[in-house]
C-alpha cells in the first residue's frame, strides 16, 4: 500500500494552481517560493473546502494586521492559517521552515486541543500557547483561522497575548466580510474545485 504524504501533495496542488494563473508549465519537486504573490493565489485558490474566497483588498488588510502584530511584538513570524491546515498569509521571516508542514500541525493542535476541551466541559479553548528554550508559538483561534505568532526572548507571552487579541477582532471582521462575499465569487473557483488528485498526479509524471 502507498501511503500518499499530504503535504507533498498540497505542495502540488499548489504548483499546480499557481501555474494555472501564471499561464506557465508546472515543475515540481521544487517548493512554491513563499512570497507574497504566492501566498495570496494560495488563500484565493486552495480554500475550497473553506466558508470563504479571499480578494486581494481582503487580502492585503490581512497582510497590514499581520506585520503590524509581527513588528509590535518583535515577532519572528506571523502566520493565520485555516483550520484545515492551510496557510492564508504570514508576514515575518521564515527560513528554512516547512511552511506546509507547520500550518498542517498548528491546525492538528488546534483540533486536538479543542476535543480535550470538550472532555472538560469547554466548548474550545480560544488560545493555545506552547513555551521554548529559545523559540515559542503563540496560536489565538478565530472561527476557522488561526492567528500563529512566533517569537523569541525578545518578546513576552504577555505582550504577545495583548497584541494578538485586537488583531484577532480586525481579522474577524476581514474574514466575515469575505465570508458574506464568498457565493458571489463561487462560479469563479468553480472550475478548480472540479480538479481531482489524479489530473494533478498526471500532470508531475
Amino acid at each position: 500500500m502507498q501511503i500518499k504524504n499530504p503535504c507533498r501533495r498540497r505542495q502540488r496542488y499548489a504548483t499546480f494552481i499557481c501555474a494555472a494563473v501564471l499561464g506557465r508549465s508546472c515543475s515540481y519537486p521544487a517548493t512554491p517560493p513563499p512570497t507574497d504573490f504566492f501566498t495570496y493565489i494560495y488563500g484565493n485558490f486552495l480554500m475550497s473546502q473553506s466558508p470563504f474566497i479571499l480578494q486581494e483588498q481582503q487580502f492585503l488588510k490581512i497582510r497590514s494586521v499581520l506585520e503590524r502584530v509581527r513588528v509590535e511584538c518583535a515577532a519572528r513570524v506571523v502566520f493565520l492559517v485555516d483550520r484545515d491546515g492551510q496557510t492564508i498569509a504570514f508576514n515575518g521571516e521564515i527560513g528554512d521552515m516547512d511552511t506546509t508542514s507547520f500550518s498542517s500541525l498548528a491546525a492538528g493542535n488546534v483540533a486536538a486541543t479543542s476535543s480535550m476541551a470538550k472532555l472538560i466541559g469547554e466548548d474550545v479553548f480560544p488560545s493555545v500557547v506552547h513555551e521554548g528554550e529559545r523559540e515559542s508559538i503563540f496560536i489565538s483561534v478565530i472561527g476557522r483561522s488561526l492567528l500563529v505568532v512566533v517569537f523569541d526572548e525578545h518578546s513576552t507571552i504577555g505582550l504577545v497575548k495583548l497584541r494578538a487579541k485586537r488583531a484577532s477582532h480586525e481579522i474577524a471582521a476581514i474574514l466575515d466580510e469575505a465570508t458574506r462575499q464568498s457565493p458571489m465569487m463561487a462560479g469563479a473557483a468553480s472550475a478548480f474545485s472540479e480538479i481531482t488528485d489524479d489530473d494533478i498526479d498526471s500532470l508531475f509524471r
